[in-house]
């Protein structure tokens, strides 16, 4: 399987050829010698005389020479010599203007020129060869512009209904009676249409075989290579195609092809479909950037909508019956609230365009019909997700654990070995409407602030961290805070932090006072934990050994890391209501 360049490629885009030059009229009678099967397909675009043609040297390149015969009467080597240099420069053939009695000795001179050499017929003159060369190039040209603009109209019409990338590939394959695919920038199918009796047998290895050949073939940056014709061999048959990527300011969106079944193709029919390629890779194009700034423009108006819904931002209920009407969410649903950090990266532009990914995947995160809306935030991935389950099967599943388990799903699609990211997730409690989804937000974004302080892998679950959940009230309070602060000041403000007494202290407590199993969490020496114990204990004037003083130390850390959560939430979305 492999794909691979079409003979005579280049050649193909234009139907005037030194092989169409001999089929016309003044010239049909003409004797050739030389050249090659392939040099009678180089395209034709213009004439000059021998004596400028000399002159010209390298710029020669589809470039019809015209000379008097006298060339074959001089010196042989001379002949050969300027022959060469001809072929060398590019030109495309070689007419020799006879006369009578050179009409017959012309072709034992020149045995096996490089190119192709015309024995014109007896009367034929330059003027004529130039005016015949120009007018087929001008017709042609003139029937390619006409054509060009007839299918520039009929995608532009469609562009202008604004029906779809669908619609235009249903047009395409209409105006080439061809399949036609429209493929993204990273060859996902965004259309595919055949409107012709035929089919492609297997449209994925298609695409993959494109991908891979055009891939080991980049373009230089903002260049546009133009409309080619491929040969791809599939496992069943061998087709061409017509790629033409689509190019904007620059920047590729995407690819335009054209399944050609014919093998080789026709003529005619190639460069047709190589028009509609050209034509096609700038309106749509153009209506890949509409159709895009349409969804920025529903993604931002959805991201406020979920920022209006965090913080309860609706000047009365019907401004909150109209937009939740609009983006069809349901004001009565039972709703939990996930935050991930980690994952976006507003500083970069590379990491804007990979935000907005991570949105769409997340929203795409749904396995019926609940409701999944997301948006960034800051550093954060908020995500407001539907968790009732009324009329559903599985109704064992109380929203919490549902939460729960989206939560998880979320992290391993995030935060996966092969993503690369170490993101972490928290989770609040599910909650009814607006009020629900608000207080939600809050527990989530204290249970990930939480988790970082005690460095927690894996989701954090406000409803699993029932001991923070029950002292949060504690916390709010100026007794609980002052508890918290009195016990840890001396340990706080006493020593030098690099010590960190108070990671050993707890990590001694969470151990079960297991010194040996204290050491190994902390990667110290048994008696080096046992030395800062000591030391703790003198600052705090208790014995940490003791179990009652261990319970006291553990709640008063535990009401101190929930205080710092919730002034650290407090400070970014308001005081706790």
């Amino acid at each position: 399987m492999s794909v691979h360049h079409s003979p005579g490629e280049a050649g193909m885009q234009h139907s005037f050829t030194v092989a169409s030059l001999l089929e016309e009229p003044l010239l049909r009678a003409s004797a050739v010698v030389g050249g090659s099967p392939e040099s009678r397909e180089a395209r034709v675009e213009w004439s000059l005389p021998l004596s400028d043609a000399l002159v010209a040297g390298a710029a020669l390149k589809g470039v019809v020479v015209v000379g008097q015969a006298e060339l074959l009467d001089s010196d042989p080597v001379v002949a050969a010599e300027q022959m060469d240099r001809l072929h060398q420069g590019g030109a495309a053939a070689l007419v020799v203007l006879t006369g009578p009695a050179q009409q017959s000795a012309a072709p034992e001179v020149g045995k096996s020129p490089p190119l192709p050499v015309i024995m014109a017929p007896p009367g034929t003159s330059f003027a004529a060869v130039n005016r015949l060369v120009a007018e087929k190039r001008l017709t042609q040209d003139a029937h390619a512009m006409a054509y060009g603009v007839s299918v520039h109209r009929e995608l532009a019409d469609v562009l202008y209904r604004g029906s779809g990338l669908s619609a235009m590939a249903r047009r395409i394959s209409r105006l080439s009676n061809c399949p036609a695919f429209l493929l993204g920038i990273n060859f996902e199918v965004l259309a595919y249409e055949s409107l012709s009796a035929a089919a492609v047998p297997d449209p994925e290895e298609l695409i993959r075989v494109l991908r891979q050949q055009l891939a080991s073939e980049p373009a230089p940056p903002g260049t546009h290579v133009g409309a080619r014709c491929l040969e791809v061999d599939l496992e069943q048959q061998t087709v061409s195609v017509v790629v033409d990527p689509m190019v904007l300011g620059g920047t590729t969106y995407g690819w335009v092809v054209i399944v050609e079944f014919d093998h080789p193709p026709h003529r005619h029919d190639l460069a047709q479909h190589l028009v509609v390629a050209e034509q096609a890779v700038m309106i749509t194009g153009s209506e890949i950037l509409r159709l895009r700034s349409i969804e920025e423009s529903e993604e931002r108006a959805r991201g406020d909508f979920v920022h209006a819904l965090l913080h309860g931002r609706f000047t009365s209920s019907h401004e909150l019956s109209n937009r939740a009407a609009h983006h069809h969410f349901d004001v009565e649903g039972v709703y939990a609230v996930v935050v991930a950090r980690g994952v976006l990266d507003a500083a970069t532009t590379t990491g804007l365009s990979r935000s907005a990914s991570v949105v769409r995947t997340v929203q795409q995160l749904s396995d019926g019909p609940e409701t999944t809306m997301a948006t960034p935030l800051g550093d954060l991935l908020v995500v407001v997700r539907k968790v009732s389950r009324a009329g559903r099967s599985r109704a064992a599943a109380s929203p919490a654990q549902e939460a729960g388990e989206f939560a998880q799903a979320l992290l391993d699609l995030l935060g996966g070995a092969e993503s690369g990211v170490k993101a972490a997730v928290a989770v609040g409690r599910p909650g009814k409407g607006v009020p629900g989804i608000m207080n939600s937000y809050r527990e989530a974004r204290v249970a990930l602030e939480v988790a970082r302080s005690l460095r927690f892998d894996g989701v954090a679950n406000y409803g699993d961290l029932r001991v923070f959940a029950v002292l949060a009230h504690v916390a709010q309070e100026a007794d609980g805070r002052a508890f918290a602060e009195e016990t840890f000041a001396p340990l706080l403000g006493a020593v030098d932090r690099s010590e960190d007494l108070e990671a050993v202290l707890m990590a001694y407590i969470e151990s079960g006072g297991n010194l040996n199993a204290a050491a190994r969490n902390l990667y110290m020496h048994r008696n080096t934990v046992l030395y800062k114990l000591d030391k703790a204990s003198r600052l705090l004037g208790v014995d940490v050994r003791q179990a009652e003083n261990q319970f006291t130390i553990w709640l008063a850390h535990r009401i101190r890391v929930l205080t710092e959560a919730e002034t650290e939430v407090s400070r970014e979305i308001g005081p706790f209501p």
